[in-house]
C-alpha cells in the first residue's frame, strides 16, 4: 500500500513539473505599452489572431502573428528577428497570409511575422477627420505601441538588426514611411508596388481627384476632404524631403564604416526622388 502512495506522489510532482514546463513553453500576449488585448485565438500551431485595442485609433485591432515552427519548442534563451508585413487598402491582417501566401514562405524560416491591421485607406500615417474627434494614429499605433509589445510579449531580436518591414500597395508605401521616420527600428525594408513618390504631381493629382474605389467610398485622409488632403501633401513634402536626407545620411554612414547597412527595395512611379538624395551626399 506504501509503495502505491509513493507511486502516485511521485507521478503527481511529476504533472506539476510537466505542466509547469508546458505552461512556459506556451504563447501568451498580455496588455502593454499602451495596447489592451481583448482576445487571443490560435487559428493553427503557428497563426494567433490577438484583438487589442489602442487610444490612438478607433474600434479594436486585428494582429496576425505567425510565430517559427520551433518557437514553443526551442530553448528560451532564443531570439528571432521579426518581419513586419502590412496590408495594401481596403484590406486587413489577414490579406497576407489569405492572398499572400505568407504562412508558406515565411512558416519555415526562424522568423516572426507581424501582419496587423491599417486603416482602410489611411497610408499609415497619423491624421484628423475634420468634424471628428475619432482617433487615427496609426503611425504611433504600428511603430510606438505594437513594435515595443511584441518585443515584450515574443523573443525577438530587440534591436534594428533583428526588425524588417515590408508591404504591398497602400502597405509599400507605409513599409518605406516607417522605415524612414523611425530607421532605428529596422535594417531591411521593402515596398511591393506602393506608391511612394509622394512628390510626383500625378500622384498627387490622384490622389486629391480619387473619391471611390471599386464603387467603396473612401474613408481616410484620402477622400473628399480636398482642402485637408492639400495641406497635408504640401506639408509631406518638407517632412518627406527631410526624412530621406537622414535615411540617406544613415546609408552613407553605414556604408564608410562598413556597419549593417540599411537596404532599401523600392518600386516607385519615378523612381527618381530618392536616387537624387542619395547622389547628393555622396557627392559631398
Amino acid at each position: 500500500m506504501g509503495g502505491n502512495n509513493f507511486t502516485i506522489a511521485i507521478l503527481f510532482v511529476l504533472c506539476i513539473l510537466v505542466n509547469c514546463v508546458t505552461s512556459d513553453k506556451e504563447v501568451n500576449f498580455d496588455s502593454a505599452y499602451g495596447l489592451t488585448v481583448r482576445s487571443i485565438s490560435k487559428v493553427d500551431d503557428q497563426l494567433y489572431d490577438v484583438i487589442v485595442s489602442s487610444n490612438e485609433v478607433l474600434n479594436d485591432q486585428t494582429i496576425r502573428i505567425l510565430l517559427p515552427l520551433d518557437y514553443t519548442t526551442s530553448d528560451r534563451t532564443r531570439r528571432y528577428p521579426a518581419l513586419y508585413l502590412l496590408h495594401g487598402s481596403f484590406g486587413g491582417a489577414e490579406d497576407w497570409t489569405r492572398a499572400g501566401n505568407a504562412q508558406n514562405i515565411c512558416g519555415n524560416a526562424s522568423l516572426i511575422t507581424v501582419m496587423p491591421n491599417g486603416d482602410p485607406f489611411g497610408f499609415y500615417t497619423n491624421w484628423v477627420i475634420p468634424g471628428n474627434a475619432a482617433p487615427q494614429n496609426w503611425r504611433t499605433f504600428h511603430m510606438e505601441q505594437l513594435v515595443p509589445w511584441i518585443d515584450f510579449n515574443l523573443r525577438t531580436v530587440t534591436s534594428k538588426q533583428g526588425r524588417a518591414i515590408a508591404g504591398l500597395s497602400m502597405g509599400g508605401f507605409g513599409a518605406i514611411h516607417y522605415a524612414e521616420f523611425y530607421s532605428h527600428n529596422f535594417i531591411y525594408a521593402a515596398s511591393f508596388s506602393g506608391a511612394l513618390d509622394l512628390l510626383n504631381t500625378n500622384v498627387q493629382n490622384g490622389i486629391l481627384n480619387l473619391r471611390i474605389i471599386d464603387d467603396v467610398p473612401l474613408v481616410g485622409p484620402v477622400s473628399i476632404y480636398r482642402a485637408y488632403m492639400a495641406i497635408t501633401i504640401n506639408d509631406m513634402k518638407n517632412e518627406l524631403r527631410l526624412a530621406q536626407e537622414e535615411l540617406a545620411s544613415q546609408i552613407v554612414l553605414s556604408l564608410t564604416y562598413f556597419a549593417h547597412s540599411t537596404s532599401f527595395y523600392m518600386y516607385t512611379l519615378s523612381g527618381t526622388i530618392f536616387r537624387k538624395t542619395l547622389m547628393k551626399l555622396f557627392e559631398r
